[in-house]
């Protein structure tokens, strides 16, 4: 199946790009006298996490592939680990759009600090926001696949032998 193999690639792809989440930068401050502050990066740390947590569930479906029950729920766990990272980096992303800033600790948005601070925004969660989405919807779409035509039925799980009036 063509379409299981690139659904197998593009989820494996993402999860190994969300690997890469502490070279995503971080938000600086610099305030005008030279002093300067960082964010906790948290994105970057959720990112980590998706990336492994969806590495292992993905491996642990794809090697247990003959079975239909245990890789579609470890697909979906997979799917659940990108939707983490998926909030997490949307949640920054929608905030810079907006011009705020989002504040992981404290859960409110703050605005721009003002003509003081010079903001320097990291280039990562865009792009791991995107691979997660990518990443999840991938995953989603392997365990329907799993679900709807378990391997080594002939018909592709179509189920029109079902039909077949016995002769």
């Amino acid at each position: 199946m063509q379409s299981e193999t690139i659904l197998r690639r593009v989820a494996l792809g993402c999860a190994i790009f969300m690997l890469f989440g502490p070279l995503g930068g971080r938000t600086m401050w610099v305030k005008a006298n030279g002093s300067s502050t960082t964010d906790a990066g948290f994105y970057n740390a959720a990112a980590v996490f998706s990336g492994v947590v969806a590495l292992l569930a993905l491996t642990v479906a794809l090697n247990m592939r003959p079975r239909v029950v245990v890789p579609a729920l470890t697909a979906l766990a997979a799917a659940a680990a990108f939707g983490l990272s998926v909030y997490v980096s949307g949640l920054y992303v929608w905030a810079r759009w907006q011009g705020e800033i989002w504040f992981y600790g404290a859960g409110w948005f703050a605005e721009d600090p003002g003509p003081k601070w010079m903001v320097s925004l990291p280039w990562g969660p865009p792009y791991f926001a995107l691979a997660a989405l990518a990443g999840a919807l991938a995953s989603l779409a392997l365990a329907v696949t799993w679900l709807w035509r378990p391997r080594g039925d002939p018909d592709g799980g179509s189920g029109s032998r079902a039909l077949d009036f016995p002769q």
